[in-house]
């Protein structure tokens, strides 16, 4: 040291302490504490407060640096979470109204199939189904009678179609009339 010229002082961090370098060499605090409490001839008290001022400089402005760095890493993280509350919120909403529109869905399909059934029964109850009673019953047995007593005299049956004909003319008639 001394008045032979000055070196730059610089202040590193090091595992999670602050190591003075000179030149490139690295000054641990116990050598740097024992450099300046060594008072040699060619030392005065203006070099070594000079030193000092300049490593105290050094470490004030590494520790700016430092909370300068912590308070943008504060902010970043803060904005990260806001965003990420701000995505967990939108996905949330997004969410139930898929939900809400699915149910609305489920809830149309299901009005559709009822008003379906209904107008399927309304229409079925507006159509009359045919009625499949046999009709003048007794006047065909007696003409199927009458055939299988004459098999080969199918004239002398004429007056018992006949009367079948006419049960199954005014039975064509009365449906007609309901109608």
């Amino acid at each position: 040291m001394g008045n032979s010229g000055s070196s730059d002082v610089t202040l590193e961090r090091e595992d999670d302490k602050y190591v003075l370098t000179g030149d490139g060499i690295k000054l641990s605090p116990a050598l740097l504490d024992r450099m300046l409490s060594q008072e040699t001839e060619n030392e005065n008290n203006e070099d070594v407060e000079r030193v000092r001022k300049a490593a105290a400089d050094v470490i004030v402005k590494e520790r700016q640096k430092l909370e300068e760095v912590e308070r943008v890493a504060t902010a970043t993280r803060e904005l990260l979470q806001e965003r990420e509350k701000q995505m967990t919120d939108l996905v949330e909403t997004w969410k139930d109204k898929l939900e809400n529109e699915k149910q609305k869905h489920k809830n149309f399909y299901d009005l559709t199939i009822q008003e379906f059934e209904d107008a399927v029964n309304q229409t079925e109850s507006k159509l009359r189904k045919p009625s499949l009673k046999p009709i003048c019953e007794s006047f065909r047995d007696s003409v199927l009678q009458c055939y299988a007593e004459n098999p080969k005299k199918i004239l002398n049956c004429s007056k018992t179609v006949a009367e079948f004909t006419k049960c199954v003319e005014n039975t064509k008639q009365d449906l007609l009339n309901r109608n």
